[in-house]
């Protein structure tokens, strides 16, 4: 059984083949690679397979969006900003403070990250 995975669509993809392949009996779906958790949620939810919902993954590979969920749940977590132009600076700080960590909101580790201490005002140039 072989799927095109390179797709928004991978996941329709993957039970597209499944069911070419004459629906074969599976009884869960699982990958050990966090950039194709979301193709394996959408093959649960579809499949109705028990696992984690597509949303969840989502969510879970956006650190903000995440954050904020954890604070709807009533969790305390560290104040964040979101920041997607230079002007969104001005808040951030004021929200965070310093020393902060600015950092992507998607992708995993400590891959492009910055710590600052006091605010840079050629930060971005």
């Amino acid at each position: 059984m072989f799927a095109k995975m390179g797709e928004d669509d991978a996941s329709e993809n993957v039970v597209a083949a499944w069911k070419a392949a004459g629906s074969p009996h599976i009884d869960g779906c699982w990958s050990p690679h966090e950039s194709t958790q979301p193709i394996v949620g959408g093959v649960c939810d579809a499949l109705k397979l028990p696992g984690n919902l597509h949303a969840s993954y989502v969510m879970a590979r956006d650190k903000y969006a995440t954050r904020k969920a954890l604070e709807r749940a009533g969790l305390n977590t560290p104040a964040s900003a979101s920041i997607f132009t230079i002007a969104d600076c001005t808040n951030a700080s004021e929200v965070v403070g310093f020393p902060m960590i600015i950092k992507p909101t998607s992708g995993g580790g400590s891959q492009v990250c910055v710590a600052l201490s006091i605010a840079c005002t050629n930060l971005f140039i």
